[in-house]
């Protein structure tokens, strides 16, 4: 995307929530105007020993781990995640998307405490990060 949607300053909607803070000009989300870009889908790389997953890709979260879920299921990482439901960056891109409506309502909090058994830290050290642990994880 062309557009800066995660502080303030550069080319903002009058309605995005983040308009009054610093600019971070790698805060730019998917979105219809910019460049195109190969993506793969974590699944399809077959990774045999994830411990941990960080995932911060403004607004962008749902559609990434809708398709990893073999892998998460298989490794059963730590999952550190940039909590962005229903904030602007996640509704800009979820705008920017439409064909995508099922990979944009995934919930990977949900998936990991439903089916694999996961613990969670919401707001894990006061962010909107969310902490997902797996069940019968040691601390590293």
């Amino acid at each position: 995307n062309d557009t800066d949607l995660d502080g303030g300053g550069v080319n903002l909607e009058e309605n995005n929530e983040e308009k009054d803070k610093p600019c971070n000009f790698g805060g730019v989300s998917l979105g219809d105007s910019g460049e195109e870009v190969p993506v793969v889908i974590l699944d399809s790389l077959q990774f045999d020993n994830i411990g941990f997953i960080h995932c911060d890709a403004q607004g962008a979260e749902n559609f990434i781990f809708s398709k990893a879920l073999e892998t998460i299921h298989k490794n059963k990482p730590v999952i550190l995640y940039e909590n962005n439901f229903g904030n602007y960056l996640y509704k800009q891109v979820v705008k920017s998307y439409p064909k995508y409506k099922k990979e944009s309502t995934f919930d990977i909090k949900q998936y990991c405490i439903d089916k694999l058994n996961y613990k969670c830290i919401d707001k894990f050290n006061n962010s909107i990060d969310n902490l997902l642990i797996p069940p019968n994880h040691t601390p590293f």
